[in-house]
């Protein structure tokens, strides 16, 4: 397979639970156009294909723990190209669309790509199916959503355009089980269960797939099943943070606190068990511990964060902390944490929004001005300027910069 020296793209493979001809033909679709191809598969699923020369298609067996996002996120943080293309394992790049793809990586601006994927109609937009497949890399572009998982609310989040490509994905085998929203779950289910006898742990993944699938007492029934006895130590961790994230779930803050004091005393350094039960604590009220808890868990930062969305151990934890500011009546405080989180995070558009509504009732020149600590006012308006929808006191703010 030969490599494309001029192009900065990792192509991904999903292999599961595609058959070895499938991947093969989509790893050989995009060997002209990419600088390495991965083929993304699960520590429990293996795949065997032909072997290819020169080095350019690598395999990453990434454990898979239930959670098609955190799946995916690990890999996302070891690639160093400045675009990633994401593929299944039985969907194929037509070749006629090589050179567009080639001249669309070769302008580094702060947009993403939907394709024309299958037998859809150009550009479907279905609230569980993600038509963005081309991506800049990014430490903040993650996957959302643990069974079907979305980077498009990253890319919004972050201030990046998304924009239409006549660019294919042909799928010859159908669309697959993939694309059937009712199926898709009870396929997964029923993979891992014919497994059961293979490895203990199992059961927690099955736990994990229906805690995603907002099924809680199907998790609750699989997280009876399994015995901590059997489990090895990072699958304990795992069925304590499911056990306290269904009881959080059910706003049965009392109940998960009791899980989390006795799981913290064995894993005092979870990102994910920090963060946890900071929210839990703010659930109840108790704001001062609950600060207190963000501080912590913002110090362990993301490489300790497992089974959290995103952010749990930086920007989400930062807002976190303004939000507690806050609900303490500390607002001065709370401006403080906000001007310094998008001094990080420009574009944040949640920090934007929660600070602006703090700061609603100010004059837009005195908002301007406050904001002006940290940005500058060409980035004010040219974050302002890619919103399709502002809020009231955003629209504010960018009338008086359009007219100063």
């Amino acid at each position: 397979m030969r490599r494309s020296p001029s192009t900065d793209l990792t192509v991904v493979v999903e292999t599961w639970p595609y058959e070895p001809e499938q991947i093969e033909r989509a790893a050989l679709s995009v060997a002209d156009v990419a600088s390495r191809v991965i083929l993304l598969g699960t520590d429990g699923a293996d795949v065997r294909l032909a072997p290819f020369d020169d080095g350019l298609l690598e395999w990453a067996a990434v454990p898979w723990q239930g959670d098609f996002s955190a799946w995916r996120n690990r890999l996302l943080a070891t690639l160093d190209t400045s675009w990633v293309l994401w593929l299944y394992g039985h969907e194929e790049l037509v070749r006629l669309d090589m050179r567009a793809l080639a001249e669309s990586i070769a302008d580094l601006k702060r947009s993403a790509f939907r394709l024309r994927i299958g037998d859809y109609e150009e550009h479907d937009h279905k609230p569980h199916w993600d038509p963005v497949r081309l991506f800049p890399r990014s430490h903040v572009i993650r996957f959302h959503g643990r069974i079907h998982p979305n980077i498009s609310p990253a890319l919004t989040e972050f201030g990046y355009a998304i924009e239409d490509l006549p660019i294919r994905i042909h799928r010859p085998y159908g669309n697959g089980v993939r694309d059937q929203r009712r199926q898709w779950t009870p396929f997964i289910a029923k993979y891992w269960e014919s497994r059961l006898e293979r490895a203990p742990e199992n059961r927690v993944k099955l736990a994990m797939v229906y805690f995603g699938a907002k099924q809680w007492d199907r998790a609750q029934y699989w997280l009876r099943e399994s015995s901590l006895a059997e489990l090895p130590d990072p699958w304990v961790l795992q069925r304590e943070f499911i056990e306290a994230g269904l009881a959080a779930q059910q706003e049965d803050f009392a109940r998960a606190r009791r899980h989390l004091e006795s799981s913290l005393r064995n894993h005092p350094y979870s990102t994910d068990l920090l963060f946890l039960d900071a929210t839990v604590l703010a659930g109840m009220g108790r704001y001062d511990e609950a600060y207190l808890r963000f501080v912590e868990t913002l110090a362990r930062g993301e490489d300790y964060a497992l089974y959290s969305e995103p952010g749990v151990g930086s920007y989400l934890c930062w807002r976190w902390l303004a939000r507690m500011e806050a609900a303490r009546h500390r607002y001065k405080e709370a401006v403080k944490e906000y001007l310094s989180l998008l001094e990080q995070y420009p574009y944040y558009r949640s920090a934007w929004v929660e600070l602006l509504d703090l700061l609603h009732g100010g004059e837009p020149e005195e908002i301007v001005e406050l904001l002006s600590l940290v940005l500058s006012k060409r980035q004010i308006l040219d974050y302002l300027d890619k919103q399709a929808v502002l809020t009231p006191v955003e629209a504010e703010v960018k009338n008086w910069l359009k007219h100063e």
